[in-house]
């Protein structure tokens, strides 16, 4: 026997560029500062003079993505403190400059949290803070200002989805193949319940269906609906399991789903298999639409057919 492995689709590259998501504001103290002990300031890395970095706030945007508004620095002239808020400055400050985006209402799917302004009076000094709920010692809690992610967040609205079949083996004599199956991504904030069904939301919106010959865009309600849900519990899986199937002699393929996202790439292997006898022979169908199980080049519908292969719908 001779088996050897083709071609494995290792990481996705992305067709379409994708705008960033929300970046780590973090929480810095100032010291070193004059008239003033000291004091917070939050802001994108890197730090600024005199600053130590204590860790990520919450999450917001460096540029003015959809629904969000500019959040601006302010320094209050009165206690010598830094702070940052939606336009338009408060008693006794000076706006100095742009901070980040935010949202002034509860954002996407209520993932963002409300960020409020407090007032920290430790001994006879005081200064404003900026950050999510609770309170830390000695502040007084001033209300809501922004809302901001509070974990990293993939900004899946965004998401591009290609579906494909990838070669996976090859073999000149009937073989039992294992085969991998299961979610790869790149980012720990992508193996969340969330994330998994706005993938599947995503692809029941539509998707590209690739091929060696070309590619078409696949927004039929009713075929998006049936390859979304029999992938669901796959974009779910973010441990990858190995499973046996038996391939008569030829070229083995594995339907696949890239994914891209703010966070990064993904890759979806399903446990959609098909056999043909050579790698130039290519399945034509989407999983679910062949005319037998066994038999990819022969589809049962024009619209889950690659166009290439349009003489293979309805045969």
């Amino acid at each position: 026997m001779i088996l050897t492995v083709l071609g494995v689709l290792t990481s996705p590259t992305p067709s379409l560029a994708i705008p960033e998501g929300p970046k780590a504001v973090h929480q810095y103290w100032n010291y070193n500062v004059v008239g003033s002990f000291g004091m917070f300031s939050f802001h994108f890395p890197p730090a600024w003079s005199n600053q130590a970095d204590r860790g990520v706030a919450f999450y917001a945007f460096d540029y003015q993505a959809n629904g969000t508004k500019p959040v601006r620095h302010y320094w209050d002239t009165k206690i010598e403190s830094w702070s940052c808020h939606l336009p338009p400055a408060w008693d006794n400050e000076e706006d100095r400059g742009l901070a980040f985006y935010a949202f002034s209402e509860p954002g996407i799917g209520g993932l963002t949290k409300a960020v409020h302004r407090y007032y920290d009076h430790p001994g006879d000094n005081y200064f404003w803070t900026t950050h999510l709920p609770p309170a830390w010692n000695n502040e007084d809690d001033n209300g809501t200002v922004f809302y901001a992610y509070p974990n990293e967040y993939c900004f899946w609205p965004r998401l591009v989805q290609t579906g494909q079949w990838v070669t996976i083996g090859t073999s000149t004599v009937p073989t039992d193949y294992k085969i991998e199956s299961g979610t790869k991504t790149t980012r720990e904030c992508q193996r969340s319940e969330s994330w998994s069904k706005s993938v599947t939301s995503s692809v029941q919106a539509g998707f590209s269906f690739k091929g060696i010959g070309g590619m078409k865009h696949v927004h039929s309600s009713t075929i998006t609906s049936q390859v979304s849900q029999s992938f669901s519990q796959t974009f779910e899986q973010w441990q990858t399991t190995t499973w046996t199937n038996h391939f008569e002699a030829g070229t083995y393929w594995q339907f696949q789903f890239i994914l891209q996202d703010t966070c990064g790439g993904a890759l979806a292997k399903g446990h959609y298999v098909a056999n043909t006898s050579s790698a130039s022979e290519e399945p034509c169908c989407l999983p679910g639409y062949s005319v037998s199980p066994f038999d990819y080049t022969k589809c049962t519908s024009p619209s889950a057919t690659l166009p290439h292969c349009a003489g293979a719908a309805g045969s």
